[in-house]
């Protein structure tokens, strides 16, 4: 090898070591009281959940996406690349809200039927109706896209594939058993 194909082989190298640390997602740990928080930027900008959350064992439960017999299970992912680190309540049918921040998900056990997500932000309501049978195991986004001038979010269902893997990268905020 030349000098310069030795040179060139370093600063491979050295970039693929530098942008793998990039590539591993770090988990931010459980805070004392047992909220969780997201950090978001150089400043270290945080957004936590008002409420304490299941453990990282039940966290680890409900990423194997096991379908209750007895349940619709709906996972509610919220995970966007622009998302902001607003804290965003969403509503299930009568329940009370659950406060969720950005890479996180909840997962709903509902009575079979249909069921009214609703989440509310700066006096801008969404809301979306799913409905499921016992035994079946359900997406839904909830999709922000915050900018200097003003924040905006918005469900997305559909893609089952793309949100699971939302889910996998996201922390269980909430368990919510309403049958």
């Amino acid at each position: 090898m030349n000098i310069r194909q030795t040179t060139l082989m370093g600063v491979v190298v050295v970039t693929l070591v530098g942008i793998s640390g990039c590539a591993n997602r770090w988990e931010r740990p459980v805070q004392a009281d047992g909220t969780y928080c997201y950090v978001f930027g150089k400043q270290k900008k945080s957004a936590c959940t008002p409420h304490a959350v299941p453990s990282m064992e039940s966290d680890q439960a409900a990423k194997r996406f096991t379908a209750d017999p007895a349940a619709l299970t709906v996972y509610v992912v919220r995970h966007r690349a622009n998302d902001g680190i607003n804290l965003v309540p969403i509503t299930v049918d009568t329940l009370a809200p659950v406060v969720s921040v950005p890479e996180t998900f909840i997962r709903l056990r509902l009575k079979p039927g249909t069921h009214e997500l609703t989440s509310s932000w700066q006096g801008k309501t969404v809301t979306q109706t799913i409905q499921g049978q016992a035994g079946e195991v359900k997406f839904l986004q909830l999709a922000g896209a915050v900018w200097s001038w003003g924040a905006d979010y918005a469900w997305v269902p559909g893609n089952d594939e793309q949100a699971r893997g939302l889910t996998l990268k996201s922390r269980l905020i909430a368990n919510v058993m309403a049958l």
